[in-house]
C-alpha cells in the first residue's frame, strides 16, 4: 500500500497585518484508516468569522470523507458535491446559531485532495489551485473560478454553491503529489499569460524526498511568509502531499 507525506503551512496576508485582522486561510492535513488526505479552505475577506468558517469546513470535511470514502467514491460527482456540502453547511449553520450570526460570516472556499490504495478523489470550490505532479512534469488538475466580477468567487455558503463544486476522482495513473493553493499563493505559482507552474513547485516537492513532516511544514512556512507573501496583499496557504516510494 502506497504511504504519502503531507505537509501545509498559512500566513496571514500583508493587507491583513496592516489592519490588525486574522489570517483567514485554513489548512489541513490527515490520515484515517490508509486515507490520506490534505483540504485548504480561504476565508471570504468580507465575512468576520470566515476564519472559523474555514477550519470548521474543513475539519467537518477531512472527519466525513475519512468516514465514507468508499461510499463516496462509487457515486458520481453531482452526488458527491451535493453530500459534502451538505455536511458542510450543517456544521457551518450550527456556527452560526451557536455564536448568533448570519451564515454567511462563515464563509470559505474549499479545495481538497483525497487518496487511498490507486484512487484519488479531490475537490474544488472557488479560486485557489489544485496541481499535481507526473513523471513528466507538472500540470493542473483544477483552476481558479470566479464569480460575475473578477475579484469575486464562490464559497461554501453560496446560494448555488453545490452546482460550483467541481469533483475529480479516478485512478492515480502517474501522479506522484497534489499541491493546494489560495488565491494569494497561486498569484506567484501559477502564470496565467502561459498557463504554466512556477519551477519552484518541483523545488519544494523534492523537499519531501529529504526531509521529516517537522522540517517540511517550517520550511514552507518560512517559505510563505518571506517569498510568496511579499508578492502579494493576501493571506498565503499552502497544502501539499506526495507519495513516498
Amino acid at each position: 500500500m502506497s504511504t504519502w507525506k503531507q505537509a501545509s503551512a498559512f500566513v496571514v496576508g500583508r493587507s491583513h497585518i496592516k489592519e490588525e485582522l486574522p489570517c483567514q486561510d485554513r489548512t489541513v492535513c490527515s490520515e484515517v484508516e490508509g486515507i490520506f488526505m490534505i483540504a485548504l479552505a480561504d476565508g471570504a475577506g468580507s465575512a468576520k468569522k470566515s476564519d472559523v468558517g474555514a477550519e470548521a469546513a474543513l475539519q467537518t470535511l477531512t472527519a466525513y470523507i475519512g468516514e465514507h470514502y468508499d461510499e463516496l467514491i462509487a457515486k458520481d460527482p453531482v452526488e458527491i458535491s451535493g453530500e459534502l456540502l451538505k455536511v458542510v453547511l450543517t456544521r457551518l449553520t450550527e456556527l452560526a446559531e451557536e455564536q448568533e450570526q448570519s451564515l454567511g460570516e462563515f464563509s470559505s472556499t474549499l479545495l481538497f485532495a483525497a487518496v487511498k490504495d490507486e484512487i484519488y478523489l479531490a475537490g474544488h470550490l472557488g479560486d485557489g489551485l489544485i496541481a499535481v505532479e507526473k513523471e513528466e512534469g507538472l500540470g493542473t488538475l483544477s483552476y481558479p473560478e470566479n464569480g460575475e466580477y473578477a475579484n469575486s468567487t464562490y464559497f461554501t455558503t453560496s446560494k448555488d454553491a453545490a452546482s460550483h463544486l467541481r469533483i475529480y476522482k479516478g485512478e492515480l495513473d502517474e501522479i506522484q503529489a497534489f499541491f493546494l493553493m489560495s488565491d494569494g499563493t497561486t498569484e506567484t505559482m501559477h502564470r496565467k499569460q502561459d498557463d504554466t507552474l512556477a519551477p519552484a513547485l518541483k523545488v519544494i516537492s523534492g523537499w519531501f524526498d529529504e526531509h521529516p513532516v517537522e522540517t517540511l511544514t517550517d520550511a514552507l512556512h518560512k517559505n510563505l511568509e518571506n517569498v510568496i507573501r511579499q508578492r502579494t496583499m493576501d493571506d498565503c496557504s499552502m497544502a501539499i502531499m506526495k507519495r513516498m516510494k
